[in-house]
């Protein structure tokens, strides 16, 4: 995604600066989502495989994302 300075202001960067120091320590809104997801697929019996930045987090190669790709099974 290519952003031009005209729409960033320096609010908006300092929130995605502390929204990713949250996400690298396990901690803001994507890490607290994914942690409910995983709850309710569990609960409903659905299996589940996370993928992309995350997955790369969880295995030592950091990298800032604003979401969380998921490979379900046929029958989930």
């Amino acid at each position: 995604m290519t952003t031009s300075s005209s729409n960033i202001n320096s609010r908006s960067v300092q929130h995605l600066y502390a929204e990713g120091q949250r996400y690298f320590k396990g901690q803001g809104t994507l890490n607290n989502t994914l942690v409910q997801l995983t709850i309710d697929l569990k609960k409903h019996g659905i299996d589940y495989m996370v993928i992309g930045a995350v997955a790369l987090l969880a295995h030592g190669y950091p990298r800032f994302t604003e979401d969380i790709d998921l490979v379900l099974t046929p029958e989930g």
